[in-house]
C-alpha cells in the first residue's frame, strides 16, 4: 500500500471527506485528492500535519513503503529487489519520499536516538559490504 493509499485509508477511518481534512490541515481539498491519487506527494510537513489531523504518526503512511515482498527465492533475488526499490525510493522524482522518509523516522528519535542513529549510519558505511565502489569516508564538518 502506498503513502496516498494509506492517508485514504487514514482519513476513512477517521469519517472525515477530503474537504474536511483539507480544513483541518489548512490545505484545500483538491490536495489531498492530488496526495491519495498519488499525483502529488506531500511535503514532510504537510505529511506531519496529515498525520496529526488523523491522530496517527507519520511512519504509519510510510509503512511497508520500502519492500512489498516477504519471501525471496535467494539471496540475489532479495539484494537484487532491495537495490531496486531503494533505487525507486531514492531517486524517482514524481515519489521524492525517499530522504523525507528518512528524516521521517529519524525525527520521530529523541536525541539519544538520534545519535544512536548517526552512530549506526557511520558504522555500516565503514564495512566494506556495505560500501559504494569509489566512497569517501571524509568527514562532514560539524
Amino acid at each position: 500500500m502506498n503513502t496516498g493509499e494509506r492517508i485514504k485509508q487514514a482519513r476513512k477511518q477517521a469519517k472525515l471527506s477530503q474537504g474536511q481534512l483539507g480544513k483541518r490541515v489548512g490545505i484545500s481539498q483538491q490536495q489531498i485528492a492530488q496526495y491519495e491519487n498519488r499525483v502529488r506527494n506531500p511535503k514532510i510537513e504537510t505529511l506531519k500535519k496529515i498525520a496529526n489531523a488523523l491522530n496517527v504518526t507519520p511512519a504509519e503512511f510510510l509503512e511497508d513503503e520500502l519492500f512489498d515482498a516477504t519471501d525471496f527465492p535467494d539471496e540475489s533475488d532479495e539484494l537484487s529487489l532491495m537495490d531496486k526499490k531503494l533505487e525507486e525510493i531514492l531517486n524517482d522524482e514524481k515519489n521524492g519520499m525517499g530522504i523525507d522518509m528518512i528524516k521521517i523516522y529519524f525525527d520521530m528519535l529523541n536525541k539519544k536516538g538520534q545519535l544512536k542513529a548517526i552512530e549506526q549510519v557511520e558504522l555500516l558505511s565503514r564495512i566494506p559490504e556495505y560500501q559504494k565502489s569509489n566512497h569517501s569516508l571524509a568527514r562532514p564538518a560539524r
